[in-house]
This record gives C-alpha cells, structure tokens and sequence, in this order.
C-alpha cells in the first residue's frame, strides 16, 4: 500500500495543549503514546499508523470523519487533513535542480511584476540553478533563496564576498518562519565557502533583514560588478552581514 488513512472522531493527533499535529515521525508518534497525549479514540489508530510505517507503507494519515471533505482535502491538497505519520521529512531544504527552474520562475515572475524583484532572465537563471537553494514541501517549491559568491580578494583562492538574493516565499506559508529558516542555511553554506560576509539589495524588506542581523551599507561596499550594475532609480538599500 501507498497510503493508510484512518478515520475517527477527533481531527488527527493533538498536542497537550490541543493543537492539531500536522506530520509526525514514528518514534515521535511512539513518544506521545508514551507520554500519555492522546485522545482514547485515537490512540488505536496511531498505534497501526506506527506499526504501518515501520512496516513499509509510506504514509499513514489519521483523519476525521466529521469534518466535511476532509478525505478530498487529503487527496487533492498539499497539506492534506488531520495528521501524518511518515518516515520521510514532509518538508525539507535542499540545493536547486534543473526541475526546479519551472517552479522557481512562477514563484518569482509575480514579484517581477509588481517591481519587488528584478527580472531575471530566464535561460541565466536556469544556467544559475545551482546557486539556489529550495524548501521543498510533499512535491512542491514553497520557498527559495540564492547565494552568488563573489571574489574580492585577490589574496585569496576563494570568495570573500556573497549576495543574498531572490528571497522568496509561496504566499500560502509565510507564517512558519521558512524566511529565516532558508537564510540561516544560505549563511552556512556561505561560511562553509570561506565567505566572510554576505550582502543584500532590496527596496520592499530592509526590516526583516535588519532583525535578522544585516547592517545598512553603501554602494560602495559592494563589488565592482554589481557597483556598476546598480540602479540608482530603483534605490535599493545594500545591506550587509558580517559571518565571522
């Protein structure tokens, strides 16, 4: 089998406090038996959700039977209902892949064209695919972030510098901190290049970078390539972070 799915009376699997659990692995699953969290009438079902998974089958979901179309919302969404029990991450980070271009061009051309980002040319980014960076949630692209070195040390073998850039988030899961989630993993990868401090251009979100540790900078602090590209028309603001 491909998919279990159980039915019941409660929403799925909750917490102590009450809140609905979205996804699950086995041994987390296992751990809230033994803490004693749930609910008499699921604790069967969660029980053979464990057992199914550790015996093969990829995921297992608990749902309710009392909340209408909660089956079609299972089959045809991508959060699905109720919880999931799987031993594969729902949602994870991940380097780019030339099956991403599609999905990464329609998350971005809306930002385009309300002047948010710059438009990228298409047939560049898809040669650039390796410097992005995706969250990929059950099959699709919510977020994406990129990271472009820049060698301005001639002292050095390595880039000293890099841009963060395309910060990008799918509309529908902007509330569970994905944004700083993909910058921390952008930064490490920055660090683990010998990339001493990266920089950003932007005229929408100085904020959010500025609470997540960016110092406004000049244009001057940037390289002298993307000095000479900068539009002074679009004004965006360089901001800068030190990795050391």
């Amino acid at each position: 089998a491909d998919k279990l799915i159980a039915f019941t009376q409660p929403s799925g699997i909750h917490d102590h406090d009450g809140h609905l659990i979205r996804e699950l692995t086995p041994a987390s699953a296992a751990q809230l038996i033994i803490d004693q969290t749930l609910a008499p009438a699921v604790l069967p079902l969660a029980k053979a959700a464990i057992a199914a998974v550790e015996g093969g089958v990829p995921r297992a979901h608990i749902m309710s039977y009392c909340d209408d179309g909660a089956l079609l919302q299972e089959l045809y969404s991508v959060d699905g209902a109720g919880t999931l029990i799987s031993q594969a991450n729902f949602e994870q980070i991940r380097s780019a892949s030339a099956d991403d271009v599609s999905a990464i061009i329609e998350m971005i051309t809306p930002l385009e064209e309300q002047g948010v980002l710059v438009r990228r040319d298409r047939e560049k980014l898809a040669a650039e695919i390796d410097y992005f960076t995706v969250i990929e949630r059950d099959g699709l692209i919510i977020a994406i972030a990129a990271l472009y070195p820049y060698q301005t040390d001639p002292a050095k073998n390595h880039a000293t510098l890099g841009e963060i850039a395309c910060i990008v988030t799918h509309a529908d899961y902007r509330n569970g901190n994905r944004g700083a989630r993909l910058l921390e993993t952008i930064e490490n990868q920055a660090q683990a290049m010998g990339i001493e401090q990266v920089f950003v251009l932007t005229t929408q979100t100085a904020h959010w970078f500025i609470e997540n540790g960016f110092n406004e900078g000049s244009v001057a602090e940037l390289p002298e390539e993307k000095q000479s590209l900068y539009n002074y028309q679009r004004n965006a603001k360089v901001l800068l972070k030190p990795l050391a």
